[in-house]
């Protein structure tokens, strides 16, 4: 059992960290990489890379048959095959062995039986480990798992028998949802793992999701290397990790009882390689066996942060044959560990997977952060992978000090591209539930639907568009050869402000700036909306009531209190009565602007990024550009801009009724045809992208009127799908 070399059938972040490892211990590495990665980093980190396909995974990472027929012309004597893709796949751990190669994990019956959500469960039975009611083996057929679910009682889960990470699974609340969901099941899990069967489980609302890490070497050793806690996640995926577990550490004899049972279901299968055995914990704190995970799992450099241990290290020494010498009186905890996934997502849409280029990406250097990422400034997020763009790692004495570093972490990350998770990571990490530890898997799904902090802070988001406003006016400067004096703009006279314009978040934001010298700018925001809701707010604290107004304003204009206002004039009156406001002003917050005026003085200028001071308070602000938009970042806030050009062309009008692809994808289901009534929020088809399935719904009730994309094809992101006719009166679908 010996190698030199290892094909790594996999991509991103975890080929670079399987890389890692593999060159500290002396091995040659080989990449894979499909045309969507041909200049990817990890493609770079490797000895040498063989192209397998096309950017779809099904025609790249998921063949097999391309994977080991590179592994034999790179003359690779084992393959790693990370996470996802074919890493649990019994048949390629199979295939592996028989073409005379090491395949760096689990035998393939092991990987068989516990890839199987029915067997492993009904082994864990035979084991005396605990499992969730439900997940009877029976029939695949509609009938027999609606009546399964009702002998469980709703609400339940539906569940992939294949693979993991939150594919082809569902909630049901009853029977009215129970055949739409498991056809979504199915197909996801399908086109995830090859394999449409599904089990029923009973559903438990507010657990807790904690696993164990296991490792044996085949030859009857088995160890665990203490727990994870996976509780905050978003479609049962995993957002953000800890170990230890704040449950645990309150209650040791229940961390004895789990590291226990995840130890016998190691043994149950004379398990080799790393694995992870993963529990559900009730408010009673009894706990059941979930699933077991046959692989490296994403988060386990929480568990090298507090062990010392380098897992895959020990996978490869395992595949090679040592035996494991690690005592379990030997693994103790240092410390304490957290693990933030950031993903390309938009949490304000249901956590939609977002696309498209990186424009620039960068972690703060920080002695205590790790960073696992695939990807780097002019990386394309593409819609045929996973959208996770990084795994920050901080470790602590203490969870407040892993967790105050992680904050600082996510804060300084900056990102411009597309959307992502890192401000919503933050508002978790801030929370009272995550200060307490007291969290359960349906945190993030309360956050959302409850109050939750402003993202788009007033006042911070006009200084952001002030730094947007005066970067690119200090490159314009810095670029003219000639009359350096000038103002920055194509207005030349000292006492006409340069003006940007800027749109974010629907609103319009005008900036105007005077230079006063060479680090420092006279700037007025004249944002209206804005303003004028800041002009109310002081009035009504001002003036108590509408009477006290009408009286401050006859007061100025010279009037009895008993005269009548004209109507014209009561329009105005709230601007005209503020005492140093300019009397001949319309209404349009001109006035109320002049309040605005300050000085900003460039405190420091490098390339991405300046600091300003304003009101005596100097932030850093880090800019990003590329052509009309910008991307301003200053702590854990970020801000988006798109430039309203000085002469903007007409602009045609989205037709009423055109029903819209959210992000790239692809069409796999159409359910309406033309001709169709429909009603609002009404599905009329399916989108697939990053291996998760997205309803296109419609906007209005009426009839559709004609269907623009069929089954197969490949829609951009903002693609018209389906357009709707109004219906003269409400139909019922």
């Amino acid at each position: 059992m010996t190698f030199s070399k290892v094909l790594i059938a996999n991509r991103g972040e975890i080929a670079r960290r399987i890389m890692r490892s593999c060159h500290g211990l002396g091995y040659g590495t080989v990449a894979v990489y499909s045309d969507a990665d041909r200049g990817a980093p990890f493609v770079r980190d490797a000895d040498e890379a063989l192209w397998i396909g096309s950017a779809a995974s099904a025609d790249s990472y998921l063949r097999s048959d391309r994977l080991l027929e590179a592994a034999l012309r790179s003359g690779a004597g084992a393959i790693h095959p990370g996470y996802g893709f074919l890493a649990e796949s019994a048949d390629f751990a199979a295939a592996v062995e028989v073409a005379g190669l090491i395949f760096i994990g689990p035998t393939p019956d092991a990987i068989r039986i516990m890839g199987s959500k029915i067997a492993s469960k009904q082994l864990m039975v035979r084991h005396e480990v605990p499992v969730i009611p439900g997940g009877k083996v029976g029939e695949q057929g509609d009938a027999a798992l609606l009546e399964e679910a009702k002998a469980v009682g709703f609400p339940i889960l539906l569940k992939a028998s294949a693979g993991g990470g939150g594919k082809g699974m569902r909630i049901v609340e009853g029977v009215e949802g129970f055949q739409s969901a498991l056809e979504a099941g199915r197909r996801e899990a399908m086109a995830a793992f090859g394999d449409g069967a599904m089990l029923v489980e009973k559903y438990l609302r507010t657990p807790r999701h904690i696993e164990f890490q296991i490792v044996g070497d085949g030859q009857g050793n088995v160890r665990h290397v203490l727990e994870r806690e996976c509780t905050i996640q978003r479609r049962h995926q995993k957002l953000i990790e800890e170990t230890p577990s704040t449950l645990l550490e309150a209650y040791p004899e229940l961390r004895a009882a789990m590291a226990k049972a995840a130890v016998r279901a190691g043994e149950a299968v004379g398990y080799r390689s790393v694995g992870t055995v993963e529990f559900v914990v009730d408010a009673r704190h009894n706990f059941y066996f979930l699933e077991m995970n046959t692989r490296l799992q994403v988060e386990h450099p929480i568990t090298e942060e507090i062990t010392g241990l380098d897992l895959v290290e020990l996978q490869l020494r395992i595949a090679a044959g040592e035996p494991l010498t690690l005592r379990q009186e030997d693994v103790k905890a240092n410390g304490h560990a957290i693990e933030c996934r950031i993903y390309a997502e938009d949490p304000e849409n249901d956590f939609l997977p977002c696309t498209g280029e990186l424009v620039r990406w960068q972690t703060p250097d920080d002695p205590h952060l790790r960073v696992e990422t695939g990807v780097e400034s002019g990386s394309d997020v593409s819609m045929h992978y996973d959208p996770m763009l990084a795994k920050l790692i901080t470790w602590g004495p203490r969870r407040r000090d892993s967790s105050r570093r992680m904050v600082r972490a996510l804060a300084n990350t900056v990102i411009a591209g597309p959307k992502t998770n890192r401000r919503f990571l933050l508002e978790v990490l801030q929370s009272p539930e995550w200060d307490l530890g007291a969290v359960d898997t349906e945190l993030v799904g309360r956050m959302l639907a409850g109050e939750r902090v402003a993202l788009q802070l007033e006042t911070l988001r006009a200084q952001a568009a002030t730094a947007a406003s005066l970067v690119e006016a200090l490159q314009v400067d810095a670029a003219r050869a000639i009359l350096p004096s000038l103002p920055m703009s194509w207005r030349n006279s000292r006492w006409r402000p340069n003006v940007a314009e800027w749109t974010c978040e629907g609103e319009r934001l005008q900036i105007s700036f005077t230079a006063q010298g060479a680090a420092r700018f006279d700037v007025v925001v004249g944002d209206d909306a804005a303003l004028q809701r800041r002009f109310r707010a002081w009035l009504a604290q001002r003036y108590a009531t509408t009477e006290a107004l009408r009286e401050a304003w006859a007061a100025k204009k010279g009037l009895r209190a008993d005269e009548t206002l004209e109507s014209a004039e009561l329009l105005t009156l709230p601007l005209l009565v503020a005492e140093g406001y300019s009397k001949s002003r319309r209404h349009d917050s001109e006035a109320f602007r002049a309040s605005e005026r300050q000085v900003v003085r460039v405190v420091e200028r490098w390339e991405g990024g300046l600091r300003l001071e304003l009101a005596g308070h100097i932030r850093r602000f880090s800019v990003e550009r590329k052509g009309e938009r910008c991307w301003v970042q200053c702590g854990g806030e970020q801000f988006v801009f798109d430039a309203v050009p000085r002469f903007p062309e007409a602009q045609a009008r989205v037709a009423e009724g055109s029903c819209r692809a959210p992000m790239p994808g692809k069409v796999i289901q159409l359910l309406v045809a033309a001709g169709d009534p429909v009603v609002r929020g009404q599905t009329l088809l399916t989108l697939e992208a990053m291996k998760m399935e997205s309803a296109v719904c419609a906007d209005q009730d009426g009839v559709v009127e004609e269907i623009l994309v069929t089954v197969g094809e490949l829609v951009d992101a903002d693609a018209v799908l389906v357009r709707l006719a109004k219906a003269e009166k409400s139909v019922e679908p």
